[in-house]
C-alpha cells in the first residue's frame, strides 16, 4: 500500500530540484493541508 505524505512529496520534490524536471503531479481527496502547500512553496521557490 502507498501512502503519501508530506515526506514522501519533500523527496519527490528533491528529485524535481536534483534532476531540473518541469514539475510534479500528485494529489488525493483531502491531502491538501496548509502543511503540504507550505512546503511546495518554499521547495519550489514558489
Amino acid at each position: 500500500m502507498w501512502i503519501e505524505d508530506i515526506d514522501s512529496l519533500k523527496e519527490k520534490v528533491s528529485l524535481i530540484k536534483e534532476h531540473n524536471l518541469a514539475g510534479v503531479a500528485s494529489w488525493q481527496k483531502g491531502m491538501e493541508t496548509d502543511e503540504l502547500w507550505q512546503m511546495l512553496k518554499q521547495e519550489l521557490g514558489l
